[in-house]
């Protein structure tokens, strides 16, 4: 992300490992959004279309197009920035769905952008994936339960499933979504979708943990490093109040976030072993 779309405390980020990064995650997770829907929005700011000989056709509409209709898409898009941040290669959106073969191209970001129809069904969403350090396939389903967004993840040639369950509120602001291509990002960066630098770290480290590590453990990749399941950036004391990486920094933005105090996630670590 641009220098403009930073998260607002202008610092580097405290995330245990490189390739995760909140920042850099957050840039990926922009970049691998629809493609077709930011050229979209730049042909509806012309206010009308244009032939191909250069002349002004029929007056193009001027309902912005919808990136991310939800909090919970934003939870969704973001899962796959981490597993895409990680090195691996969407192939599919669901166990028997495949991407079209013009997608098979060298360059792992772009190979990743996410297909205009990722988001079809507003309750669950999933990403089939490949890796090229393992012979597996892996799945990733996400679903929106009441206010919680479960995330479950296994690989196609076992029956072992690792979970993680988060509280929606506790990490997203409700009042920037949806987001639409009438936003500028450089004004209204999606940062401000997120309640804090040290919640996105929190969850960053629990599908590290929860996911990642369960579904390909002993990854190695540059900038890339397994954590134990004690290792988690906040700590919160009886009193509420919170310490550890990026702790203290309230929320901003269109949510309108105050610094308090937010749970950890309550799930219990699964496991897959």
């Amino acid at each position: 992300m641009s220098s403009s779309q930073r998260s607002p405390t202008g610092e580097a980020s405290s995330a245990p490992t490189k390739v995760l990064d909140c920042d850099d995650v957050l840039d990926l997770l922009q970049r691998l959004l629809p493609l077709n829907n930011a050229a979209v929005g730049a042909g509806q700011a012309q206010g009308e279309s244009t032939s191909a000989a250069g002349e002004p056709s029929v007056p193009a509409s001027t309902t912005p197009s919808t990136i991310l209709g939800s909090q919970y898409e934003a939870l969704a898009a973001l899962s796959h920035a981490i597993m895409t941040a990680v090195g691996f290669r969407l192939v599919g959106l669901g166990e028997d769905d495949s991407l079209e073969a013009s997608r098979n191209i060298g360059d792992p970001t772009e190979a990743n952008v996410l297909p205009e129809r990722w988001n079809v069904s507003k309750d669950s969403y999933s990403f089939r994936y490949t890796h090229s350090h393992s012979q597996l396939t892996f799945l990733i389903k996400c679903m929106r339960i009441a206010g919680k967004f479960v995330i479950h993840g296994t690989t196609l040639e076992t029956d072992k499933i690792c979970s993680l369950e988060l509280e929606v509120k506790d990490y997203t602001s409700t009042s920037y979504f949806p987001l639409t291509t009438s936003i500028d990002l450089n004004r209204d960066p999606l940062w401000n979708g997120f309640i804090s630098r040290s919640r996105i770290n929190d969850l960053i480290l629990e599908f590290k943990i929860k996911l990642v590590q369960q579904l390909i453990p002993g990854l190695s990749k540059p900038g890339y490093q397994e954590d134990s399941t004690t290792s988690r950036t906040t700590r919160t004391t009886a009193g509420g109040s919170t310490t550890g990486a990026g702790a203290g920094q309230g929320g901003y933005g269109r949510g309108g976030h105050e610094p308090g105090y937010y749970p950890d996630d309550p799930s219990a670590f699964p496991g897959i072993g």
